[in-house]
Parts: C-alpha cells; structure tokens; sequence
C-alpha cells in the first residue's frame, strides 16, 4: 500500500479566480489610465439622450494604458449612481464601454471587451468596492477590481472604479464555457407586461411564478440565446421542492454568497430590500451559480434589509445572520427554504466563521483598506469631479461621515470592528466547531483510501467530484472515535474537500471549501 500524506498549503488547488493570472487592466498596484476621444462636442447631451430612451452607444476612440482602440461604444450606466448624480448637475456620470462596438473581436489585452466605470457614488471613503470585490473574490467566483483615471477629450474627470465585466469572457475564466444559460437577476429599466396568470414576485428572489416565462421578464433578463425553461424549474424547485436542491444549485456557493453579505452588511444584494445585484450562471453540471455583482454600497451604506424602516447605525452593526431566515411570506426562498436545512444552516455558519476569522478578526481587512486608501491618496486629491471631499475620504475609512441623501455612512473600520466583536459574541458562533486535524490519501489496488483525524466529529463527509465540470457528491465517511475512512474507485485529478460535524456545528477542509479543495495527484 503506498501512503500519500496531504499536505493542504501545498495542494490545494486553486480553480479561484483570485489565483488566476493578474491582467494589467484590474491590476490593484496600479491605476489604470483611459482616455476617451468623442468626435461630438456635444457628447454628454447625446449620452443623456441615449441612457434616458434605451442602450444604444456612442462611437468614440479609446486609449487603454497607451494601446489604442478605435471606434468603440460608450454610454452611461447604473441607476442611483447616473440619475442622482445628474440631478445634482454634476459631470462624473458612470460609464460602459464595448470595444467590439464596430470592431469584431477587438479586445483590452486581448481578452477584455467591456470596460465598466463608476464614479464611487455614495462611498466617501472611495474603497468599498474595490475591497469588497478583493475579499469576495477570496471566497467565490467574483470580478476582479481596481481603479481607473479618465480622461475624456482632453480633460480630466478624475478617479473610477474599474470593474470585471459578468460575461462570456467572465464565464470562461470560471467555467470553462459560457454556452449554458445565463440570467442577470434585477429589476427592468421598462415595465413589461405579463400574464394575469403570472404569481406575485418580490423583485429577483427567484420565487416561482409559473410557467410562462413572461412572468418572470421584470426582473430577470436572459443574457444566452436560451434558458427561460431551466431557470423557471430552478424556481419551482427553490420554491416548493427544497429537498432537490442540489440537482440544480450549487448550494455551496449560493450559503458563500449569503455569509459574504451579511457578515460585510452588503444589502444591496439578494438579501436586502431590492433583491437584486446578482448574475445566474448553469453550467454543463445542470446546477446554476450565483455570481455576486455591483458591490459599491457594501459595508453598511444601503440600510435596507427588508420592506421595513432603514436601519440605524446600531442596527447595521447588529444586522442578524439569519435576516428572512423564518420571513412568513417567504418573499426570499434562497434564505428561508437553504437555512431551514439543518446541515445548509451549519456550513453557512461555519462559512461565516471563515470569513470573520481570516479577514476581520485578523485585521487583513483593514491591512488591504490602509493600503488601498494609501495606493489612491494622490489620485483622489487632483481628482477635479470627485463626489466627495478629501476630507471625507480621509475620515470615512475609520469613521462616520454625513453626506447628502444618505445621511450618516459608518466608517468601514467603525462598522467591521464592532460587527466582528458582535457576530463572535453570539452563541452559535462559539459552539464547538469541529476541527479536521490530520488527513492522509493511500492506494489501495485501484482504490484510493481517505483517511481522516477529527477528534470531536460524529460523522465526516467526503465532498468529491472525478470531473471539474460535474456538480460535487457528498457521502458519509465510516468510522469512530476520531478516525474516519472513506474508499473510492476514481481516477486522478479527482477534486474532494471534508466537512465534519458534531450536530451541533460544522468544519471545513479546506477551509473554503469548495471554492478551495484538494485534488488526488
């Protein structure tokens, strides 16, 4: 029998999308520079015409890092970020631009044909996003981010966020495709009507609505060529079929994409007000993947959890993990139907507890804001259009700043040091979690064993899957008395995790898993 002893730092393997190779674009030790050339003086006046009457693009010449791009498409973007901002008669308006506009195939470095610019509205200390997308990205699928100085016909408009484009090149990266069908979840610009047939939605929750796909066109546009009908049985199955779940969610990533949230009090997401800011990708497994998006009011600035009153700041500190986890309307399934699921509930948890260990406990957090902050001092200084002062930027990473129409905005150290202090006092956050101590692969004739160490676990789970396109499987170890073993007949490259429990908890191996797993070499 030949023993392979595992060694997790060094074979984990990284399908992540923060371990794929950086590109200059959304490299965060830069700033990006771009510059757009418009042939129309009037060029702002035609832009507000095109965003307020549709999509349509205006041509112009683009400069990326010095390579240039002809004939591209631009237009304005965003919802509170154009149209408050415009009413103020400020010029620093967000901006979408296609480079394969006219030009086939002509892409930023090759690969990129968007490129996404916002003009950090309601954030003064100028970070949120891009440091909720560097700690999203540790954990799910999640666009890569930085920052961007634009200048359009000559003249500076200051710094942007620059921001990963959710499309095929997106869907590549991850999944290696981007045939499958593939939903942006958030309310239309345009009412559409629909069926009188049709059940009453609450805004993207994924709620079922019945069968004709129309009823499903207000808040959810298909971005494939096909996929209404798979997306109408994901609903159907979230809403009244929870128990089959698995066969058409990564759950996974979807109890990821809840514990980011809500731990980093990210309600302009699934779980706030809106229910929106999400895209649905389902790949050649059949199982869709939530991909979180648009992360500019994370950090306690969008104050609606629900259909109630906004919140005061004590209230988004103490913001419940479990907000519409027992909603008797049950407007927001992906919650209430995945958390009624005792082991669901646990990983989630346990998911949660990751992320405040290594990021906010730690002080990694605050490490990346610093050095974020520091990286863009300069930048926001001349910044001629910037929204809010210098003052503003230099308080608002530590401390509440007042600003119009949002009124009080915590400071993001203010809110994550005592959102942290406050999660971990909890109860179900110092239940005894169980811990996978040793874990070891042998051969044995055309079988591998899994062995594992858990002192304080009932039961381990091995998570596998023989092929990175297929969904994961979950079975129970054997064992007693801290030892567990597990045979399989799969071949190499089979990528697996553990998740142990003692009833009350669960514990990872790897701890992020199943973005992160081990891979039987």
């Amino acid at each position: 029998m030949k023993i392979f002893k595992i060694f997790p730092l060094l074979l984990i393997s990284f399908w992540a999308s923060n371990q794929l190779l950086a590109q200059n674009i959304y490299n965060l030790d830069k700033i990006t520079d771009v510059e757009l050339s418009f042939k129309d003086e009037n060029w702002q006046v035609l832009l507000e015409q095109l965003k307020l009457n549709g999509k349509e693009r205006l041509e112009a010449d683009l400069v990326v890092n010095g390579v240039r791009y002809k004939s591209v498409g631009v237009r304005y973007k965003g919802n509170s970020s154009f149209y408050n901002t415009r009413s103020k008669g400020l010029e620093k308006l967000p901006f979408n631009i296609k480079t394969d506009f006219k030009i086939k195939d002509q892409k930023i470095e090759g690969k990129y044909n968007r490129l996404k610019l916002s003009n950090v509205f309601a954030d003064p200390s100028f970070i949120r996003e891009v440091l909720a997308y560097e700690i999203a990205g540790t954990y799910t699928y999640a666009p890569k981010a930085n920052f961007a100085r634009l200048t359009i016909n000559g003249r500076d408009f200051g710094l942007y966020t620059n921001t990963q484009s959710i499309n095929d090149e997106f869907l590549q990266d991850h999944f290696g495709e981007s045939d499958g069908a593939f939903l942006k979840c958030d309310k239309a610009d345009k009412k559409i009507n629909s069926s009188s047939k049709c059940g009453k939605s609450y805004f993207s929750s994924l709620k079922y609505l019945g069968p004709d796909s129309t009823c499903y066109y207000n808040y959810y546009e298909l971005k494939s060529k096909q996929g209404w009908n798979p997306f109408i049985e994901l609903c159907k199955i979230i809403t009244a079929k929870p128990d089959e779940i698995e066969n058409i969610l990564d759950v996974d990533k979807t109890l990821w994409m809840h514990a980011y949230n809500f731990v980093l009090v990210n309600l302009d997401s699934y779980g706030g007000r809106l229910c929106h800011n999400y895209y649905l990708y389902q790949s050649k497994s059949g199982q869709f993947t939530p991909l979180i998006w648009d992360l500019n009011l994370a950090f306690g600035v969008f104050k609606f959890p629900g259909g109630g009153p906004k919140l005061n700041n004590k209230e988004i500190v103490e913001l419940s993990l479990f907000t519409h986890y027992k909603d008797q309307n049950k407007d927001f399934p992906l919650i209430t139907n995945l958390l009624s699921n005792n082991l669901y509930r646990n990983i989630y948890l346990d998911h949660v507890h990751t992320i405040l260990q290594e990021y906010f406990e730690s002080g990694l957090y605050y490490e990346k804001a610093l050095s974020i902050h520091n990286s863009i001092q300069s930048a926001v200084e001349s910044d001629p259009m910037k929204l809010y002062s210098e003052d503003l930027f230099q308080k608002n990473l530590d401390t509440t700043v007042v600003i119009e129409d949002f009124g009080p905005i915590l400071g993001i150290k203010e809110l994550m040091e005592q959102r942290t202090d406050y999660l971990l006092s909890k109860p179900y956050m110092n239940i005894d979690r169980p811990v996978i101590s040793d874990n070891s692969l042998s051969v044995n004739g055309s079988e591998y064993e899994f062995n594992v160490k858990s002192e304080n676990s009932k039961l381990v789970y091995l998570v596998y899957r023989e092929i990175e396109t297929d969904p994961f499987k979950r079975i129970e170890m054997d064992g007693d008395k801290g030892v567990f073993q597990a045979s399989l007949d799969c071949k190499k490259g089979t990528q697996y995790y553990f998740i142990a429990s003692n009833g009350k908890a669960v514990g990872h191996f790897p701890l992020r898993a199943s973005y992160e797993f081990l891979t039987v070499d």
